[in-house]
């Protein structure tokens, strides 16, 4: 996962139900979905907003918890992957999201 400088990777794991698919995801707030035997090749790619804390899938759609305290669904069976607002907590960091 490129990111900016200073940024590592918070969350990694193999996409559940998807053969060869891995979630990745950084501090600065990307997240990629990768086809882990086209060497790495991006089959989708998110920005959020603020730094991520956390990031969870359960196959079909991807949740994550931003420091500025947002929690963002992204629909992995849409062209692009559809990014929707779930939850929006103003100056209130998210810590966790739930496992699915």
């Amino acid at each position: 996962v490129e990111s900016s400088a200073g940024a590592g990777v918070c969350h990694t794991q193999w996409l559940p139900g998807a053969t060869h698919q891995a979630l990745v995801a950084s501090t600065s707030g990307k997240v990629v979905v990768l086809d882990t035997r086209a060497a790495g090749t991006e089959l989708h790619s998110f920005e959020c907003d603020s730094e991520l804390r956390c990031c969870d899938s359960d196959g079909q759609t991807v949740l994550t918890g931003s420091e500025d305290g947002s929690i963002w669904v992204w629909d992995l069976r849409l062209a692009g992957g559809t990014r929707s607002n779930f939850y929006d907590m103003p100056n209130n960091r998210s810590n966790c999201v739930a496992s699915f």
